[in-house]
């Protein structure tokens, strides 16, 4: 959907731990020193905006974590790629070929009472179905994963990384298409997502971003679809990022008066305030009062503030 250069944003933590929140609306993270790792050591960590999660090493291997249990494992050394399915069933895929090969071992039993049904595979994964539909997953790695009995919210927790949240407001593809915020419109997050996917990021520091598709303004008068990146912090100060580099800061006490001015809700980062939206619906060149604008461009002459 997005065809033009897009901005990276970012951040770096107390703790070592490097947040990167990308131009496609994933989220990568990376830990001070992983770099200098060797072999199957992990360097970083991407989490999509579909729920998965995609480890990178240090000898250019990958893999990717679902949250219903598969794992895909790509190997660099012979390019090829082998899929375990949440019944470890394996199949072997290189140079356009695909075959299946010896499944891994797994062993189910019922709980009587909870009626919960736990798996455990030999390749060191765990899954949990409850009776409610709910899903629980945890990987070789550690990484866990939890799925809503409606499917509309994943959580994946890894010890050492900032937890991730995905919130699934629309499942319907084509309802999906015709939402978007509009320009004059103080429309919350989940109304503004224009595909209905919200990639909440949970910071060690007390912070939570929000990452989604919305439809920004142009000069011209029309919309764009733009990824956004909203930083709350725990200071109550507000940062709004895009993928074209444009970035807005909303301090607490520009907050508190835009709520004074608006609502006259109590600041907090609830959904009931929501007048600094303002500044994600403003049209093209207008400003919102208290609020600091600035663009981070790599084209010559073109940042400003």
């Amino acid at each position: 959907m997005l065809e033009q250069d897009t901005a990276l944003a970012t951040l770096t933590l107390n703790n070592g731990l490097y947040i990167q929140y990308m131009g496609n609306g994933y989220v990568s993270q990376t830990c001070f020193g992983a770099e200098l790792g060797q072999g199957r050591a992990e360097v970083n960590r991407i989490c999509t905006k579909y729920g998965a999660i995609i480890r990178q090493f240090a000898n250019r291997d990958a893999e990717v974590l679902y949250p219903d249990g598969e794992v895909a494992h790509f190997h660099k050394d012979d390019m090829s790629w082998t899929i375990i399915n949440n019944k470890g069933k394996r199949r072997h895929f290189k140079d356009g070929v695909s075959r299946d090969i010896e499944p891994i071992p797994c062993a189910c039993e019922t709980d009587p009472e909870s009626h919960a049904t736990m798996m455990i595979r030999e390749d060191d994964v765990v899954t949990v179905r409850y009776a409610d539909r709910g899903y629980f997953c945890q990987h070789k790695d550690g990484t866990q994963m939890f799925t809503s009995p409606d499917c509309t919210e994943i959580r994946i927790e890894k010890p050492g990384f900032a937890s991730h949240k995905l919130r699934i407001v629309v499942a319907d593809e084509d309802a999906a298409g015709q939402r978007g915020g509009k320009m004059g419109n103080l429309l919350k997050v989940e109304e503004r997502s224009v595909d209905g996917r919200i990639v909440e990021t949970f910071l060690p520091d007390g912070s939570m971003s929000q990452t989604f598709l919305d439809n920004v303004a142009c000069e011209d008068g029309s919309c764009e679809p733009r990824y956004r990146h909203i930083l709350k912090r725990a200071d109550l100060s507000v940062v709004v990022i895009d993928s074209s580099g444009n970035i807005s800061l909303i301090s607490s006490n520009s907050r508190a008066a835009l709520c004074e001015a608006g609502s006259k809700t109590k600041v907090d980062h609830s959904d009931v305030d929501k007048d600094y939206l303002a500044e994600l619906a403003r049209p093209y060149g207008s400003f919102v009062p208290g609020v600091y604008q600035a663009l981070i461009s790599s084209e010559a002459d073109e940042s400003r503030i």
